[in-house]
This record gives C-alpha cells, structure tokens and sequence, in this order.
C-alpha cells in the first residue's frame, strides 16, 4: 500500500483527506440519517472525484515531461507504461474508497426507509 501510496504521487493525500472525511460522515449517516449529512456527503465526494481526477492529470504530466526529458532513450513502451500505470493510482484509490463511502451511505438509507415505512394495516 506505501508502494501503491508513493506511485499516486502527493496528490493521493488530498484522495485520501477528502475521502476519509466523507467515510467518516458516512459512518456517522448510518448511524443516524439526516438529509444535512447527506448533502455533506454528496459535496465531499465530488470534491473526491475531482481531487481523483486533478493527481491523475499531475501525474500524468508528470510522466510526459519524463520521458520526453530522456535523452538515452530507447522507444521501448516499459518506462510510458510504468508511468501510466502509476499514474492511475489516484482515480484507483479514490473510487476504491467512494466505493466504500456509498456502501456505508446506503445502510444509512435501508435504516431511514424502515423507520418511514408504515406497518401495514390488518
């Protein structure tokens, strides 16, 4: 995970900050669902696909100025290919935890439904 972490570059602690933010609020909507912790919810997650989106694009450019820096370089796919992979990183992380954000939304939500449903009349 360190490995995975240093590969998304600094920008995977905004992922990280931001998506822990919406867990922890997550957790606290499961436990008691309110439409103004929901919305909380919402915002951070976008601020997380954003924040995804913005570190993948760094790295991105990162990679690019790399390897168009190499003097010596052979045209061999390894080193791009390498740097695509650790740049994607970041989106892997943040949708990995937005993910688990949602799951945890969505025990908010069953509990929200069976405390409105009504019980039906005999």
């Amino acid at each position: 995970m360190v490995d995975f972490f240093r590969a998304g570059g600094w920008g995977m602690w905004v992922v990280l900050a931001l998506s822990m933010a919406a867990l922890i609020n997550a957790v606290l909507f499961s436990v008691n669902p309110s439409e103004r912790r929901l919305v909380l919810i919402r915002a951070l997650s976008t601020a997380t696909c954003f924040a995804s989106l913005t570190a993948m694009a760094m790295d991105l450019s990162t990679v690019f100025y790399y390897v168009s820096g190499l003097k010596d370089w052979d045209g061999s796919a390894r080193i791009p290919m390498e740097g695509y992979g650790e740049s994607l990183s970041p989106i892997t992380f943040g949708a990995g935890m937005l993910t688990l954000v949602w799951l945890v939304v969505a025990v908010g939500v069953r509990r929200t439904q069976r405390e409105v449903t009504p019980v039906p009349a005999e």
